[in-house]
């Protein structure tokens, strides 16, 4: 049904027509507003970036309307992080122009991706024998690697976590992809692009200095997450998640599974599970009742921020400020 559907909205809107604006026919697409975010800084304030998901909505379970369909089809150049978190769009691209750029950042070879951690309790070293990560930062050592598969016997469709943009070294590799992307569909704009990508590396090293400041004294205070979006950020700044209650936001966890995190909170004195804005927060409080911990919300799609380039940026600092209230840090 929902491939029937698609088929009418691209026999509706085969091409981009002459009522297409000038700007869209030359147009830039990012789908989240993190990328948005970045791809709006390269581009500069001379060019327009549109934002494909606007409003409350997850690219876990998105569809399209047919003016987005549209947008797509005009676009220009594409940003995406890749089909396995924007899903919609595994149908889509085989849709679309041949003379289109469609660049999925998080395939990006600069980038070392981490694998997709099964929902559930991680194991976890004892704390004298964690493992530096590629960071260098202290981290434990997760679940395995290969195991994509809850307890329930759901799985990912992705054995890598596509939450790419949750660290600021990822972001600044992104920056120069975008760069390069961007002066390949408009050429005479390269030196721009270029100056913008190096400006915005500057700005994403004096935030990553600025949160690893912050979130110290967070290390070793363990936290359950929602489901698991934020292990790019956990692992950059050596923080101590010990599970998720699901796999996919969608999700419907066993008894089980509930069982095992609420005796994982009381066993290790765990004093935050995180919610996020997208989704009930009825498994958050189920897990958490009677056991003193606390709850907050994760937003690391800045669900609630305006768009534009100072997004990305204050979504980190959120996340930051998260962490270090749930847990139990007070302000300096």
């Amino acid at each position: 049904m929902r491939f029937f559907c698609l088929t009418i909205i691209l026999l509706l809107f085969p091409i981009a027509g002459k009522a297409a604006t000038e700007a869209e026919a030359g147009g830039i697409v990012a789908t989240i507003k993190p990328l948005h975010s970045l791809v709006a800084a390269v581009a500069g304030p001379e060019q327009q970036v549109t934002l494909l998901l606007t409003g409350n909505y997850s690219p876990h379970d998105f569809a399209l309307r047919p003016s987005q369909m549209q947008q797509l089809q005009s676009a220009k150049v594409l940003f995406y992080i890749g089909e396995e978190l924007e899903t919609f769009l595994q149908q889509v691209l085989p849709s679309l122009r041949d003379n289109q750029i469609h660049k999925a950042v998080y395939r990006s070879p600069s980038i070392e991706l981490l694998p997709a951690r099964a929902a559930g309790v991680w194991a976890q070293h004892h704390d004298d024998h964690h493992e530096k990560d590629h960071h260098g930062n202290d981290h434990h050592d997760d679940a395995d690697p290969h195991d994509t598969h809850g307890d329930d016997g759901h799985h990912h469709d992705s054995v890598h976590d596509m939450h790419v943009w949750l660290d600021p070294d990822n972001a600044a590799k992104i920056a120069t992809d975008i760069a390069a992307t961007l002066g390949q569909a408009f050429p005479e704009n390269q030196a721009r692009y270029a100056a913008n990508a190096a400006a915005l590396r500057a700005k994403l090293a004096t935030l990553d200095a600025e949160l690893k400041a912050a979130l110290t004294p967070v290390k070793g205070r363990p936290f359950i997450q929602f489901h698991d979006s934020v292990q790019y950020f956990e692992t950059r700044y050596g923080l101590t998640g010990l599970g998720a209650i699901n796999l996919e936001p969608d999700d419907s966890p066993s008894a089980k599974r509930i069982g095992d995190i609420q005796k994982l909170i009381a066993e290790r004195n765990v004093r935050c599970v995180f919610r996020e804005p997208q989704y009930s927060d009825r498994l958050v409080r189920i897990v958490i009742a009677d056991s003193g911990a606390a709850s907050a919300t994760l937003d690391p799609l800045g669900t609630d921020l305006a768009p534009g380039p100072a997004l990305y940026f204050q979504l980190m600092r959120n996340l930051a400020a998260a962490m270090r209230e749930c847990t139990g840090i007070t302000a300096p």
